[in-house]
C-alpha cells in the first residue's frame, strides 16, 4: 500500500495527470486494507496527492483523493466522512468516482444523520447501476436500501444484499454488508443473530 500511495504523491508533484488519477484509483482500492498504525501514513500520502491534484487543476484526481480520504474516515467511523465524500458531488461531473463512492456516501450520510443526502446518493447509485448494468453494484444497492429503510424492510434488503454478494464474489463488500447487518440486528437486541454476521 505505501508504495502505491507514494506513487500517487510523486505523480501529483510531477504533474502527470493520467498517472495521478491511476495511482489514486489504486490508493482508493487499497484504502480499507489498513491497520491502525498505518492510518497516518495513508492520510499523509493521500492528502499530499490531493494537494498535487489541486495544484494541477486535475478534478479527476481530486475526486479520487477525496474518495480515498472519505473511505479512510468511514473505516474509522468518523462523521466527517460524509463531508469528504460529498465534496465529490460538489465538483463538475466526473462519473466513475461517484459511482464507486456512492454506497460509501450513503453509509457515511446515515452515520452523520443526513437521511436526505443518503437517499439522494442511493438514487444516484440505483440509476447508474441500471444504466451500466454493473452486477458488482447490485448488492450495494440493496445494502443502501436497507440503510435508508424502516426495520422490516431493512432486514429484507440486507438479506437480499447477502444473496447477491454470493454471486458477485466481492469478499470485502460482503464483509461490509455483514458488519452493517450485524449492527442492525444488535440494535434490535437480536444478539445471537448479530453474532452470526459479526463473527
Amino acid at each position: 500500500f505505501r508504495e502505491r500511495a507514494s506513487e500517487a504523491t510523486l505523480a501529483a508533484v510531477d504533474g502527470k495527470r493520467a498517472e495521478v488519477a491511476a495511482a489514486l484509483k489504486l490508493l482508493t482500492e487499497n484504502q480499507l486494507n489498513l491497520f491502525d498504525d498505518e492510518e497516518r501514513t495513508c492520510r499523509d500520502e493521500a492528502e499530499a496527492a490531493l494537494l498535487g491534484a489541486i495544484d494541477r487543476s486535475n478534478r479527476d484526481a481530486m475526486n479520487w483523493a477525496d474518495l480515498a480520504l472519505g473511505h479512510l474516515d468511514l473505516s474509522f467511523g468518523r462523521p466527517e466522512a460524509s463531508d469528504r465524500l460529498e465534496s465529490i458531488w460538489a465538483r463538475p461531473w466526473i462519473g466513475e468516482p461517484r459511482l464507486i463512492g456512492a454506497a460509501d456516501a450513503v453509509e457515511a450520510a446515515i452515520r452523520a444523520g443526513r437521511g436526505e443526502v443518503a437517499r439522494a446518493r442511493l438514487t444516484d447509485l440505483q440509476r447508474w447501476t441500471a444504466e451500466t448494468g454493473a452486477s458488482w453494484a447490485l448488492p450495494l444497492v440493496e445494502r443502501c436500501r436497507a440503510l435508508v429503510s424502516t426495520d422490516a424492510d431493512a432486514e429484507r434488503h440486507f438479506q437480499e444484499a447477502l444473496l447477491l454478494h454470493e454471486a458477485s464474489g466481492a469478499a470485502f463488500d460482503r464483509a461490509r454488508t455483514q458488519l452493517l447487518f450485524g449492527e442492525f440486528l444488535r440494535r434490535a437486541r437480536r444478539r445471537t443473530e448479530a453474532r452470526t454476521q459479526l463473527r
